[in-house]
């Protein structure tokens, strides 16, 4: 009798084997693939599905939130990368025929982690350290609705009319494909408060260089201005897509962090890049002018591509664009890791703002805050 009810035990366990239903002893081992196609043109719906998968398989690295909406209300998506303390500011797709910029920053988010999740090491970079130091804070397409635009066309606007009666700048052009501006004909690029009393040539809505009647008119600038200010990040860097280059090196204030000069000089070793200059055409209303100005930490404007007359830039050539500019990210967090503490600490109430490496400027950040105060926080090293 034994023996039959233990054979009847051992024909149940073996049924449960088979169909999968009894508990393993041990879990199968987690799966990472790569998910981002880089090589056609990245949607606003590619960007949020690519994010979700990423998340979903890299849960400990990868948050996503939203800043903000755009004029046709996009969320304007936020991926935080990492879990360590020093954030960093990244940002792409500010002109909307410059969206291979979100292409190169969801592509490097995928191939960061998924060397995070099977080793530790890209090209001598340690990431499992990086990643655990400092959080990339990424907003990979700020202006969503002027990519739908490029992409789709003007059928796929919610007001067609409005955005019929918006000029090409310059008046040559004449396809929605080289439209820089958001839906409202606004260059996001020139609507922030830097220098904004310049004399400009386009006086109203437009494709392209339209500043906008005040600044932070349009609700992109001002959801990535809100974020910033509730924000403490370290080090901005906004991507664009044309020239190879660099500009923001040669900021006056970079006395405050030596950080930048470094910074600089290992980007352009690992790319080629090269030293770009702002013009007339560049020196107002900008993201990286009003960030350098307003919060004194390094920033830069990164131009991925090659200098050519087509745009958008073909998406089949992404190779050309990520090959120089794969370990640009990687060597901003390790400077940023170097940066000494930002002992001077902005608090309005008793909600921290900002913290700044010299007193004079936290003083004068705090000024822009009503019942703000500054704190001065000891380091380990003051007490030493």
């Amino acid at each position: 009798m034994k023996l039959k009810l233990f054979g009847l035990i051992a024909a149940v366990v073996a049924i449960f084997v088979v169909i999968g239903t009894f508990p393993a002893a041990s879990s199968a081992e987690k799966v990472y693939a790569y998910v981002v196609n880089p090589y056609h043109a990245y949607s606003y719906e590619d960007m949020v599905e690519d994010a979700n998968a990423l998340q979903s398989m890299y849960p400990e690295l990868i948050r996503l939130g939203s800043i903000g909406k755009s004029v046709e209300g996009r969320d304007l998506m936020l991926v935080e990368f990492g879990h360590g303390n020093r954030k960093i500011f990244l940002n792409g797709a500010v002109h909307a025929r410059e969206y291979i910029s979100s292409t190169y920053l969801m592509y490097m988010i995928d191939r960061y982690a998924y060397a995070h999740a099977t080793g530790s090491l890209w090209e001598g970079y340690n990431l499992k350290d990086i990643l655990s130091a400092v959080t990339f804070c990424i907003v990979p397409m700020v202006n969503p609705d002027g990519v739908n635009l490029v992409q789709n066309g003007i059928d796929s606007v919610k007001d067609q009319e409005k955005v019929a009666k918006i000029p090409f700048y310059p008046a040559e052009i004449t396809t929605y494909s080289l439209w820089k501006a958001n839906i409202n004909g606004v260059d996001l690029n020139r609507n922030y408060p830097l220098n904004w009393l310049v004399r400009t040539p386009v006086k109203g809505p437009a494709s392209s260089q339209f500043k906008g009647y005040i600044p932070l008119s349009e609700p992109e600038s001002q959801a990535v201005a809100n974020y910033l200010n509730s924000s403490m990040c370290w080090a901005f860097i906004s991507f664009h897509t044309s020239g190879e280059g660099l500009y923001g090196w040669d900021d006056g204030n970079a006395g405050f962090y030596p950080q930048l000069h470094s910074m600089v000089t290992r980007i352009i070793a690992s790319s080629g890049f090269k030293k770009l200059e702002d013009t007339a055409e560049t020196s107002y209303g900008t993201f990286a002018g009003y960030v350098r100005k307003t919060y004194l930490k390094p920033t830069l404007t990164v131009e991925l591509c090659k200098y050519i007359k087509v745009h958008p830039y073909p998406d089949e050539d992404f190779d050309s664009v990520w090959k120089p500019a794969k370990n640009i990210c990687l060597i901003v967090g390790e400077e940023v890791m170097k940066m000494e503490e930002q002992a001077y600490q902005v608090y309005q109430n008793d909600t921290f703002l900002h913290a700044f490496y010299d007193e004079r400027y936290a003083l004068a950040f705090a000024k822009k805050w009503a019942n703000s105060k500054v704190i001065y926080v000891e380091s380990a090293a003051d007490t030493d």
